[in-house]
């Protein structure tokens, strides 16, 4: 379940850095609203993946510090706020990076729900 969840989450911050990446300078805050939803529930995924898988756990903090960027902005996204965060993602390859574990979450959400099926005898085509 937490699986389906993070993969959610992953979905929609990959949707948001692309958004991002696309702004225009603005004293509209759509982006940031988003933003502010999207880091509590990235600290949440982060501290319980934290044991299990350190790769994860630390991308979702470097994703954590973007979303702390875009969501504290008092003013809007201003044109040199976002070539800031445009150069931050860039160089890091946050958004790669986000897409790659999107897609490893999902192999293993299908993964874990062909082996449960397979114990119960049910095919999945």
């Amino acid at each position: 379940m937490v699986l389906l969840v993070l993969g959610d989450h992953l979905d929609r911050s990959e949707r948001l850095l692309v958004e991002l990446k696309h702004a225009e300078p603005s004293t509209e805050a759509p982006l940031q609203a988003e933003a502010r939803d999207l880091l509590s529930a990235n600290r949440l995924y982060r501290e319980s993946v934290k044991q299990d898988d350190p790769a994860l756990a630390s991308a979702l903090d470097h994703l954590e510090r973007v979303l702390i960027e875009v969501s504290n902005e008092p003013a809007g996204l201003s044109q040199a706020k976002l070539d800031e965060l445009h150069k931050e993602m860039n160089t890091d390859g946050l958004l790669f990076e986000v897409r790659v574990l999107r897609s490893r979450v999902q192999e293993d959400v299908n993964q874990k729900g062909s082996a449960a099926a397979a114990r119960k005898g049910v095919s999945i085509l």
